[in-house]
């Protein structure tokens, strides 16, 4: 029987042991890129999957058979990894299917590894995670890994340019924006978050992983991460948390509300309106799965402060019922309402009808759950997809009755200025 070994090893910058790997169709590195953020303590690299699973019904029997070390020092060493699509949605509610699904993204891709790297920014330790049949073969694979870290190079800047350019006029977005205010002045809704989408050829001797490791200079955030997923690639420089599980509690972080002004954002009433309703949509989200009266609002409308940019960010807490599962907890408050609306069933048919094409992993979550049933994944914002010789990215915003098209359409653009500065 395979057991896990947990063996200590040199701490070097996580982002030069994944170069080892990044080529490696995969690959994962989930990678803590904002330098002292208070949720930015773990990165990981994981390569060499099992198997790769891209159906729910897959998860409950990958996540079984394995017997995890105790007390480890990190909250993953083994486990599930990678995405799930924002169109997830569709087999979980009964929502219109008539934006086009012409990228053909799988619902998910999740990895299954018994091999992780984990690295402790705070400690500023290392670990190497792995099953085998002894501690001595444990020490052997990581020997030769060693090797092949060492060696390995951090690829060239790359000097080939992608320009991605808004699929919509700002004519024609700030029209979908009015749609949405008219929806909400007619009671049927009270926010949804619409999202403008941008594209761009991918050169064919461009190099996702060399623009990311820019990406993540010019613009870095706590729950970044990188996925090759072979036709598919993902760079990722979120700042937004959607749920973590650490034994029986559960934190959900939304935000909404951004500037580059942190006093004008504290005063908005607007952008708090906008968080509060997201805070009780997610309150009743983890009610769900949650022991009574155990869900609690921690934080409220927070500062929180990355790259030229301003985020108003709450804290929704609670513990985790036992009959519940990680994945069955991520399924159960799916999509994030931060990125839908409220309420989100409704929110998602009009982003359905507005936005004229599939999400994909936009908007969706990236992150793990791990052997032991911890998880933590975040909320696919900031996120390029590299598919087909095409750059994908998205930009988004909750629209509100108070709202005005033009300065939303400019709050997409604020979003989208690190994505373009990190081209340049």
């Amino acid at each position: 029987m395979l057991t896990q070994t947990i063996l200590e090893i040199p701490f070097q910058a996580p982002e030069s042991v994944f170069a080892a790997f990044a080529a490696d169709t995969g690959a994962i590195f989930l990678d803590s890129s904002a330098p002292g953020h208070p949720r930015g303590r773990y990165s990981f690299v994981a390569f060499e999957p099992l198997d790769m699973l891209v159906t729910v019904d897959e998860i409950p029997e990958a996540l079984r058979g394995y017997t995890p070390a105790p007390n480890p020092p990190l909250p993953f060493t083994g486990g599930l990894a990678g995405f799930f699509s924002y169109d997830l949605a569709r087999t979980l509610e009964d929502i219109p299917e008539t934006a086009s699904a012409a990228d053909d993204f799988p619902s998910l891709r999740l990895g299954i590894y018994d091999q992780v790297i984990g690295f402790d920014h705070q400690l500023n330790r290392a670990w190497y995670c792995c099953y085998s049949d002894t501690q001595f073969d444990a020490a052997q694979r990581w020997t030769s890994l060693k090797r092949r870290i060492d060696a390995a190079e951090p690829p060239p800047p790359n000097h080939l340019r992608v320009t991605l350019s808004p699929v919509k006029s700002r004519e024609d977005y700030t029209k979908d924006i009015q749609k949405v205010i008219d929806y909400i002045h007619a009671g049927d809704v009270f926010q949804v978050n619409l999202a403008q989408r941008f594209e761009g050829p991918k050169p064919n001797h461009f190099d996702p992983y060399s623009h990311y490791l820019t990406l993540r200079r010019v613009n870095p955030a706590p729950f970044s991460a990188y996925l090759n997923f072979g036709d598919t690639v993902i760079a990722s420089s979120s700042p937004e948390r959607f749920l973590n599980i650490s034994g029986t509690s559960i934190e959900a972080r939304p935000i909404k509300g951004t500037s580059t002004d942190p006093d004008l954002l504290a005063a908005s009433t607007k952008d708090r309106a906008e968080n509060i309703m997201i805070v009780d949509l997610l309150r009743n989200d983890l009610s769900k799965v949650c022991t009574d009266t155990s869900v609690d609002v921690q934080e409220l409308c927070q500062i929180e402060s990355y790259a030229g940019l301003h985020h108003l960010v709450s804290s929704v807490t609670g513990t985790l019922r036992p009959d519940i599962t990680a994945a069955e907890a991520l399924l159960s408050c799916f999509p994030g309402g931060s990125i839908t609306g409220a309420p989100k069933i409704r929110a998602m048919e009009i982003i359905e009808e507005l936005e004229p094409t599939r999400r994909g992993p936009y908007c969706g979550a990236i992150g793990y759950i791990g052997f032991n049933g911890t998880m933590d994944m975040n909320i696919a914002i900031r996120t390029i997809i590299y598919q087909g010789g095409k750059s994908i990215y998205y930009a988004g915003g909750g629209i509100t009755g108070e709202s005005d098209p033009q300065s939303e359409y400019d709050e997409t653009m604020l979003k989208t200025q690190k994505i373009f500065e990190s081209y340049s």
